[in-house]
């Protein structure tokens, strides 16, 4: 069976991901949002980054 890498952009390092926390005015509601597509994960990663002036974090899966 093939492995899939899954990415989520960050400012902080996330071992325990929450599915039913976050924010309710994103695109699909609160939750713990992935992707995996590497190139859009670094982008997001530096753009939180920028709005916070903390650290990209980039948590693989």
């Amino acid at each position: 069976m093939d492995k899939i890498e899954l990415y989520h952009a960050a400012t902080e390092s996330i071992s325990n991901p929450l599915c039913g926390v976050g924010r309710k005015n994103l695109d699909f509601g609160p939750g713990f949002y992935l992707t995996d597509v590497y190139d859009q994960a670094v982008m997001w990663a530096n753009r939180r980054s920028f709005e916070r002036q903390l650290p990209a974090i980039l948590n693989v899966y």
